[in-house]
């Protein structure tokens, strides 16, 4: 089913099917994850939006990290709120990205849950049409 945590299981393998290594090396694994929704799903092009990614499965990984479009950022697990923690990275251009989640740092969803880039504003001067105030008479 796809409600199990992550399990470590003895790992052997073997050459021919009939001598196996005897090492027991630790295997994990775990329910496959999904991005469901973004809290906070736009953001500047200069980064530094914290983003709380949404979605299933994300209890008992290793690496976590998420990925805006090509850019991966590390990720923290909030086991209070069953969701991850991640800061967005800058982006060159303003768009759309999808967000993608890896527990182990290697595979990453395939959810396509997208986050927009915008260009900030900069506000280069003011212009005002009010004559200007001028002293007593």
């Amino acid at each position: 089913g796809s409600a199990y945590h992550r399990r470590a299981v003895p790992l052997e393998v073997s050459m021919n099917a009939q001598q196996y290594t005897e090492d027991e090396v630790a295997f994990s694994y775990y329910a496959e994850p999904s991005v469901s929704a973004l809290r906070f799903d736009r953001g500047p092009t200069s980064g530094g939006t914290s983003v709380a990614v949404q979605g299933s499965s994300f209890r008992g990984g290793s690496v976590y990290r998420c990925r805006f479009g090509m850019d991966e950022v590390n990720a923290t697990y909030s086991a209070e709120d069953d969701e991850l923690q991640c800061v967005s990275p800058s982006s060159t251009a303003a768009g759309n990205v999808a967000v993608e989640v890896s527990l182990n740092g290697q595979q990453f969803t395939t959810s396509e849950v997208g986050f927009e880039y915008y260009a900030e504003v900069i506000v280069s001067h003011l212009m005002t049409n009010v004559p200007p105030w001028r002293g007593p008479a």
